[in-house]
């Protein structure tokens, strides 16, 4: 089985990216960067995806807000907001982050050598990519180029060195739609440029580039997004003058030592499903699907199995 070293940021390109190699046959290493990110939120999302893929898992730091010189490393900088496509797509936004990817993939072949892999994966889109510069397949090829004169592999041993980019071609939709088909667990992943407070944690603002280009996806493949965005969940509260679940199903954060998990939809934030008796036993909570009668749903875990956590209204959506 060959084996790669696959970019992993938690969103949602990257974790298509992961469960494409895992289809292709590939065993992989995860790598995450904690460059300062505005959005570090990220950074558990990727864990929480490797942890269901059963992919080994590593996450380095390197501080890039000392460098500044972009809205997601420099909270001076504000990330835009409510850009219509064409304005997407036309030059190089402020929240592209100064060659990230080329330090990413710089990282990745540090780590391939270490750990004999001869792939490395990324989640670009030369398509649907806010038009950064490091996102283009000349880019990519070029680092190839590269990797074989700049290591010990390449150099001394004619190591060819391929960076995999399976969405480089596809648009928002249709990398929604090879996730959907693979697996890809989409309600794990996170995309937010400017995360909002919610009750009890954060929820993606819908208007940031990121996320218009994620929800452009979701319309285009005829799928709901399963994360929680602040404008539905407030847009759908004053309609009813009540929370309403913003998702189209249940969504469990994970549970974090010494804090409960909690469903992460308007309507269910009022009440822990899970006591977070789970922290120190490396154990996840469970969800059991929704009944046959779709009106509850439930945690799988002996503590709270015997509570409900949501009033079922995902079914009503």
């Amino acid at each position: 089985m060959p084996h790669a070293v696959i970019l992993l940021s938690g969103g949602l390109d990257s974790t298509t990216a992961a469960v494409w190699a895992q289809h292709q046959g590939y065993s992989l290493t995860a790598l995450s960067l904690d460059y300062g990110q505005r959005h570090r939120i990220e950074l558990e999302r990727a864990k929480a995806v490797a942890g269901r893929l059963g992919i080994d898992h590593i996450t380095l730091k390197v501080d890039l807000t000392a460098l500044g010189g972009s809205a997601l490393t420099d909270d001076a900088v504000e990330v835009p907001k409510d850009r219509d496509e064409e304005a997407i797509g036309e030059g190089v936004p402020i929240t592209y982050v100064p060659a990230r990817n080329t330090l990413l993939l710089s990282l990745a072949l540090g780590l391939a050598e270490i750990v004999s892999a001869r792939h490395l994966v990324i989640g670009v889109s030369a398509v649907d990519f806010s038009g950064y510069p490091d996102c283009r397949p000349e880019f990519l090829r070029a680092f190839e180029k590269l990797a074989k004169l700049a290591t010990k592999a390449g150099a001394e041993e004619g190591v060819n060195f391929e960076v995999l980019a399976p969405l480089l071609g596809l648009s928002k939709g249709g990398t929604v739609r090879l996730g959907l088909e693979l697996g890809a667990p989409y309600e794990l992943t996170w995309s937010c440029y400017d995360p909002q407070p919610g009750e009890f944690d954060v929820v993606s603002c819908g208007r940031c580039d990121s996320c218009q280009l994620r929800l452009k996806g979701f319309k285009e493949s005829g799928t709901e997004d399963p994360v929680p965005y602040a404008q539905e969940i407030e847009r759908m509260s004053d309609e009813t003058n009540e929370p309403i679940c913003a998702q189209p199903r249940p969504y469990v954060q994970e549970c974090e030592p010494g804090k409960k998990a909690w469903c992460a939809c308007g309507r269910s934030r009022t009440q822990p499903f899970c006591d977070g008796s789970h922290k120190g036993t490396g154990i996840s909570p469970v969800i059991v699907d929704i009944d046959e009668k779709k009106t509850v749903a439930w945690c799988g875990c002996k503590k709270t199995g015997n509570q409900p956590f949501c009033d079922g209204s995902h079914s009503r959506m």
